[in-house]
């Protein structure tokens, strides 16, 4: 036999084809993530409106009747030139205006609008060279914030609503001399004033009346307007000084106290302990100055809790701030800060500041407990803080809610001057905005398809199921 040695091995090949199967059941499963996609991105389709719109006539749906009986010969000839209508409300929306004219129903909606806000929302709503014309009344109580920086084509018509002058209660209180508190508010163009009024329970006093009622309740009413009652609140709010005794920080404390007491809208109990223990009642504040610890029986005790922060005193030269940067102080308007604590770094919220930022008192909020931590002491020695005027006002600020309620808003009559109530005009080629468009959501057409395609591809895989086991 011939040699066989020279002779190479056989090589192996293979080869691999790749096809598809199935391509319409890959398509619809495919489509199925696309859509999926889509959605989380919150389409919208973009209509531009008609063309020949001249411009816009905006009055707030709430005083409609009285902008348009006031200014209804300029808003006619407006809409006749080709201007559309639109409330000035969220949302700007379109309506026809013979329709609202002749519309009776009473608007029961008593919120009041931000026009500021309402004009920053307008800023990308439309173009910047649209006319718009803007019909609202003039009351303080519809400004708030920062004036908006707008690139629109602004003619801003305002009036003096016919109900001028306001008078109102805002609440009512048992006093510690057991007669009734009322704290009565007017306003008009020239400001709003406050007035509390001492009146036995079922006496008048001037245009208010109080009695009793059944169950025992006082209530107090305006003779004007009988239907606008207050029942006089007969809480108790306690407050608590703890202290060493001959503590001179107490003494100071506690005159700041008593001053604001007839302010605090409330019968007021202070008292003053050395011992938490002696107190049976939870307390509404209590002010920690004992130079010992805290100890656990007073948060559990106390609505609010006021200590002195511990640490190492360190001598500082600067004063003390209250809010965004407002100055508390005398003359020079400054409390000067003598000894300071220094403060940790943290998220929590301050409420006093010194010259640089830095706490002088902070609030935390723990379940039910409100902990406030002083870093200074009521005492000369510290700062200046007991001997300023501002010291009460302070402590009241802190104890009393000061933002005003909703019915001193509703009843503001202030009014504001068109220049106070103008927004920043910016110029229009500074400004990119949308267009006059309306903006249609897609997502619920794009569920519809999403729904049934993934049905279809459903049936289309048990179909193909069953024909491939025969």
């Amino acid at each position: 036999m011939g040699s066989i040695a020279l002779m190479g091995e056989a090589s192996r090949q293979s080869s691999r084809s790749f096809r598809l199967l199935d391509l319409l059941l890959l398509a619809l499963r495919c489509l199925i993530l696309i859509l999926l996609a889509v959605l989380l991105a919150m389409p919208f389709w973009t209509k531009s409106a008609d063309g020949k719109v001249k411009g816009w006539v905006m009055i707030p749906k709430q005083s409609f009747k009285e902008a348009y009986t006031i200014y209804k010969k300029p808003i006619d000839s407006l809409i006749t030139k080709g201007y559309e209508f639109h409330y000035f409300d969220k949302g700007f929306a379109k309506a026809e205006l013979l329709d609202v004219v002749k519309d009776t129903t009473k608007n029961t909606d008593t919120t009041i609008a931000n026009y500021w806000d309402l004009l920053s929302q307008l800023n990308g709503k439309v173009p910047s060279k649209l006319p718009v014309s803007l019909f609202t009344e003039n009351t303080l109580n519809h400004f708030s914030g920062s004036k908006p920086m707008v690139g629109l084509n602004l003619n801003w018509q305002t009036y003096t609503p016919g109900d001028f002058d306001s008078e109102w209660l805002e609440k009512a209180w048992i006093a510690n001399d057991n007669n009734i508190k009322v704290l009565k508010g007017t306003s008009n163009e020239r400001g709003t004033n406050y007035s509390v009024l001492n009146i036995k329970p079922g006496a008048s006093f001037g245009l208010v009346d109080t009695r009793i009622i059944k169950g025992g309740d006082v209530i107090a009413q305006l003779k004007s307007d009988p239907e606008h009652v207050v029942t006089a609140d007969t809480s108790v709010m306690r407050i608590a000084v703890i202290s060493d005794p001959g503590q001179t920080d107490a003494a100071y404390l506690n005159a700041a106290l008593k001053a604001i007491a007839p302010m605090l809208h409330a019968k007021v109990q202070l008292v003053n302990y050395s011992d938490v223990i002696r107190l049976k009642q939870k307390q509404d504040w209590m002010f920690w100055l004992a130079r010992r610890p805290v100890i656990k029986a007073a948060a559990e005790i106390a609505k609010n809790l006021f200590i002195y922060q511990t640490g190492k005193a360190q001598n500082e030269a600067t004063w003390m701030n209250v809010g965004d940067g407002f100055e508390i102080g005398r003359q020079d308007g400054q409390v000067p800060l003598h000894l300071l604590i220094t403060s940790p770094k943290s998220d929590v919220p301050l409420i006093w500041r010194d010259g640089y930022g830095h706490a002088v008192l902070s609030a935390e909020k723990n379940k039910d407990l409100m902990l406030y931590r002083f870093y200074t002491r009521f005492d000369p020695q510290w700062s200046d803080l007991v001997w300023n005027d501002n010291f009460p006002r302070m402590l009241l600020g802190l104890m009393t809610d000061q933002e005003p309620s909703a019915q001193s808003i509703r009843n503001d009559k202030r009014i504001a001057s068109t220049q106070d109530m103008m927004p920043v005009m910016i110029k229009s080629g500074e400004v990119s905005l949308a267009g006059l468009s309306n903006e249609v959501d897609l997502s619920r057409y794009i569920w519809v398809v999403l729904v049934l395609i993934f049905l279809t591809e459903r049936w289309l895989a048990h179909r193909k199921t069953i024909l491939a086991n025969g």
